[in-house]
């Protein structure tokens, strides 16, 4: 029996249990062989990644894409919550607050990707 079934009650373990276990299980394949001297050469597990500065492309990509509509219902609540609000300073305030912090959140993912956009033009001219 097992000890830790508590463990299977909450989703996000089973996600994780059912789901990630795979692709780490997946990550440890044997992909080199062993050359005449006995050397194993581990191969890149991330088709078409080659660098750090695409390894950071691809996660803020990633995070891009999953942030770009929830910036658009969170902009879409905030203009729900204004005209919701009535005319009560309370309801206003809240909505304008969270206006502001979509915008903040807009503002960081997009910063974040055109500093990275920077950062890799540089390295690219620097190493060119």
């Amino acid at each position: 029996m097992i000890k830790n079934i508590h463990i299977l009650k909450k989703p996000y373990y089973f996600f994780l249990l059912s789901f990630a276990t795979p692709l780490f299980s997946h990550a440890q394949t044997t992909c080199g062989r062993p050359d005449q001297y006995g050397v194993v050469t581990l191969c890149n597990p991330i088709r078409g990644i080659n660098s750090i500065d695409s390894f950071l492309g691809k996660i803020i990509d990633i995070a891009l894409f999953i942030a770009t509509p929830a910036l658009v219902l969170a902009f879409l609540w905030a203009g729900f919550l204004f005209v919701t609000s009535g005319g009560v300073p309370e309801k206003i305030a809240k909505a304008k607050q969270t206006l502001l912090w979509t915008i903040v959140g807009a503002a960081i993912i997009l910063g974040a990707k055109t500093a990275q956009l920077l950062i890799s033009g540089t390295i690219s001219s620097l190493s060119s």
